[in-house]
Order: structure tokens, then C-alpha cells, then sequence
């Protein structure tokens, strides 16, 4: 193969801070960023992904008068923080604003949603449940 094919093969992305390299910054730029519905903010409702420990997982922010009593009461404070239903488990969390993230469908959140099998089929839960609220 010479280096004509080569450019023929490997997509050139140009933008402001470009310097003529083809990198992966550059390819995540030209994706869509597609959330839920236009979403730019979270609220109750928004599914997001949770930051717990090291990774991120798959959830919803629900009202505090949503969770059942028997969690509801083994809640900490929820000033400046979202509680969370996780999906795939029976369980709520508190948890601070900026650990936070809309959830939606596009590269890095597939990426993300790869870290373990189980994170995976939580993510696709997270997905049904945007798919059936578009309906």
C-alpha cells in the first residue's frame, strides 16, 4: 500500500485546535452526542451515569419522596447532592452533583458501559428505559 491509499483509508478531521494529525480527539468531536431527548441538564427523571468508588454506573435520578421509607431513612442529606436508583439493583445513593453525568447513546458512553459485564447489562437497562420514555 503507498501513502496515496493510506489517505484514502484514514479520515482527516479538521477544527480550531487541529494540528494537521489525525487523532482520537478529533474523531470523538465529529460524533453526536445524542442524550436523552436534547438533554443538557439533569433532573428527576434524567438517567445518568453515578460516579461510586472508581467507576461509574448506570442510574436515575429519582425525588426524594420516590425512595421507599426502609431506604429512605438510611439516607444522608440530599442539600446539593441527587439521589440515584441504580439500575439492576434495589438500592438508592446520595450523591454529589458534580459525580454526575447524562447518560446517552454514543462512543463513550458504549465505552464506558464496557469497564465489566455487569456494568454493561446495566447500561442496556438504562437504554430501554430512554428508548420507552421516547415513546
Amino acid at each position: 500500500m503507498d501513502f496515496d491509499d493510506i489517505q484514502q483509508v484514514v479520515p482527516i478531521f479538521v477544527d480550531d485546535q487541529d494540528i494537521g494529525l489525525t487523532d482520537d480527539k478529533d474523531q470523538e468531536d465529529a460524533l453526536v452526542d445524542e442524550n436523552v431527548a436534547g438533554q443538557d441538564e439533569v433532573y428527576t427523571g434524567s438517567v445518568v451515569w453515578g460516579k461510586y468508588g472508581r467507576h461509574f454506573y448506570p442510574g436515575k435520578i429519582v425525588d426524594i419522596d420516590a425512595v421507599p421509607s426502609k431506604y429512605k431513612n438510611k439516607l444522608p442529606s440530599t442539600k446539593y447532592k441527587y439521589v440515584i436508583y441504580w439500575y439492576g439493583e434495589t438500592s438508592y445513593s446520595v450523591i454529589a452533583k458534580e459525580k454526575v453525568e447524562l447518560l446517552g447513546r454514543n462512543r463513550v458512553d458504549k465505552a464506558r458501559s464496557q469497564m465489566s459485564k455487569q456494568i454493561e447489562q446495566r447500561y442496556h437497562l438504562a437504554l430501554a428505559d430512554i428508548i420507552s420514555s421516547e415513546d
